[in-house]
């Protein structure tokens, strides 16, 4: 690649030349210097100018999730239950099996949770399940319920996390562990996954991200992972972190490990210790500030955790571990205090950390764990100061104090949020404050400049799986991972993806030609 503007996101800053062979980085300098490197074979490609920055690396998202909702009803931004209802009667003719996410009850006229009844009036026939946009609630109706089996919600283990009416009925709205139940009752076939984990691949590649965090692995997304390497139609780079369900059942972890290539891995067990502010079921160290009647709920122990990271230990595996309130990353790092330098050397994580509080920060300061988070919170959890209030708001997805002491990496969580890491970006940036986001004018010195909020999705993602020397960056031996993009990235979010490699290798382009080879 010659005459191009390179960010190689290290101590060589820009660069105007690129050379890959076998899927690595050889040489980066002047295009003079590159076009030595020619021989008969050489694709030489000339960038016209055109800006070049590392491959961008999504650090938490749910590879197969993400690939399901490409078929599912987009419920994102509705406004009303009786919106909620017209839209699911309106795309589901053709369809035996009606899913859906995205709905928010904040932007409910009704100002309530929809409920099985109301998921009837729009579809009494066949089963409909959907899911609130955080992915930690659901609301069923009368046939989805039936399609799971009543006596397996109300005699089975997880019969409290299906709420009920003040007649003691089901009212359709399941959450949390009770989500389990769900997800195996739409479980598909191995075609399935291998189509949603293509799918979902080929889209992130789209916004110029060429390696992804794969969180909370089944068995079945690890089979159809597995299976697309095997036949070298992975078209980005996966690393697993298993749901701990799954690496339970494992009985020779090594044996699974033992497969890890440069496009594939298993990094790590996901642990979930609580639930999502949206829900109210992520634990905080006080009550909810417009419910005062719950602070949300731990979903393991203290002493449950040790023993997990004890296991994992065993093995060598790095554990990531969902914690949104702050009553959850306080205990999560609590328990990392006791095992410092095992955090350390296997840079263990907290996910999302969306608040925190004085002691929380202290605690962040001592242990230095590897943090995950989400910039696309902020404008999604828009409602998040009436929440928490105004005082604890204040250390709402701090990005910026989280930065002073840890090593932060950006993400997505898809299909939670958009995959785009530019409107990722744009968040972290603004904060929401152009288009009126309370907590953006509250938390206006959290703010990240675009080259933090870069290096957050390129070198801070890469360290967060170990592996910063080969990706997030451009050097000579490492990934020829690279994204091309219209606009200097360093000025503006507001950047088109025109071409994203991996190993040197197109694997998406914005339009036929748009980046192509010239004559060697």
């Amino acid at each position: 690649m010659i005459n191009g503007r390179i960010m190689t996101m290290d101590e060589r800053g820009v660069v105007e030349a690129l050379v890959s062979d076998d899927g690595r980085v050889v040489f980066l300098g002047s295009s003079d210097e590159a076009l030595a490197y020619r021989d008969k074979d050489t694709k030489v490609i000339d960038l016209r100018g055109y800006y070049v920055l590392p491959g961008l690396i999504d650090a938490h998202l749910h590879l197969a999730g993400l690939g399901f909702s490409l078929d599912w009803i987009n419920l994102r931004g509705v406004r009303s239950i009786e919106e909620m209802k017209a839209r699911i009667r309106q795309e589901s003719q053709d369809k035996e099996l009606i899913l859906c996410r995205g709905w928010d009850q904040e932007l409910f006229a009704e100002r309530r949770f929809p409920t099985r009844h109301d998921l009837d009036e729009a579809m009494k026939d066949k089963p409909v399940i959907a899911f609130r946009i955080c992915g930690h609630l659901a609301v069923l109706n009368t046939k989805a319920l039936e399609l799971i089996g009543l006596r397996r919600i109300l005699e089975g283990p997880y019969k409290e996390y299906f709420e009920r009416d003040e007649k003691g009925n089901l009212n359709g709205i399941v959450k949390e562990k009770g989500l389990s139940l769900v997800h195996e009752a739409i479980r598909g076939d191995e075609e399935y996954y291998l189509s949603a984990i293509r799918r979902a691949c080929i889209e992130a590649a789209k916004h110029g991200i060429t390696m992804v965090h794969a969180m909370s692995c089944t068995l079945e997304e690890l089979k159809a992972i597995v299976t697309l390497r095997s036949r070298g139609e992975l078209p980005i780079r996966v690393r697993a972190y298993l749901s701990y369900d799954v690496f339970k059942t494992i009985e020779n972890i090594e044996r699974l490990r033992a497969m890890n290539d440069d496009m594939f891995k298993v990094c790590g067990i996901k642990v979930i210790a609580d639930g999502s502010l949206g829900a109210r079921t992520a634990y905080l160290s006080e009550p909810y500030h417009d419910e005062p009647s719950t602070r949300g709920e731990l979903l393991i122990s203290k002493e449950e955790l040790g023993e997990i990271m004890d296991r994992a230990l065993d093995t060598n595996m790095q554990v990531a571990i969902h914690a949104i309130g702050d009553g959850a990353v306080e205990m999560v790092l609590e328990v990392f205090e006791d095992r410092k330098e095992e955090v350390t050397r296997l840079r263990h994580r907290i996910e999302h950390a969306s608040v925190l509080n004085e002691d929380v920060v202290e605690l962040l300061r001592t242990v230095k764990p590897v943090v995950v988070v989400q910039p696309h919170f902020i404008i999604s959890d828009w409602w998040i100061v009436r929440r928490l209030g105004q005082r604890r708001a204040r250390l709402a997805y701090p990005f910026k104090t989280l930065m002073r002491h840890c090593v932060v990496a950006f993400s997505s969580d898809a299909p939670v949020e958009p995959v785009n890491p530019w409107v990722s970006i744009e968040a972290a940036v603004t904060r929401g404050m152009d288009i009126g986001i309370e907590l953006g004018k509250l938390t206006a010195h959290e703010r990240l400049s675009l080259e933090e909020a870069l290096r957050c999705y390129t070198t801070g993602s890469s360290y967060a799986c170990s592996e910063e020397r080969r990706a997030g960056v451009l050097r000579e031996g490492g990934y020829a991972d690279f994204v091309v993009v219209d606009k200097n990235p360093l000025n503006t979010s507001k950047v088109k993806v025109l071409a994203t490699f991996v190993n040197g290798n197109k694997v998406y382009e914005a339009r036929p030609g748009v980046v192509e080879a010239i004559q060697a």
